[in-house]
């Protein structure tokens, strides 16, 4: 019995990681911030870093995602920003 409860309770857990990782990232940041999808603002991530863009071989950097939110005058969030910052390892 108690089996059945941690493997129910393991899938579920799994469905939820599952839709949560399938969410698009706007739609996560627009729940979180409590904001519209429109007011999402999300720039694409930038290339250079991979292994395999020219020339082929490690580059030594990577991307990180920095969030920026813009308020109102109560300080609720009124836009969300994604920029990437290419940082050398």
């Amino acid at each position: 019995m108690i089996g059945r409860l941690v493997w129910g309770v393991a899938i579920v857990g799994g469905l939820i990681a599952l839709g949560y990782w399938l969410t698009p990232e706007k739609d996560r940041l627009a729940h979180q911030y409590d904001v519209s999808e429109a007011n999402v603002f999300i720039e694409p991530m930038p290339h250079g870093c991979d292994y395999d863009d020219a020339p082929l071989g490690n580059k030594h950097c990577h991307f990180e995602k920095s969030v920026f939110t813009e308020k109102d005058s109560n300080g609720k969030v009124t836009a969300v920003y994604v920029h990437w910052e290419k940082v050398q390892e």
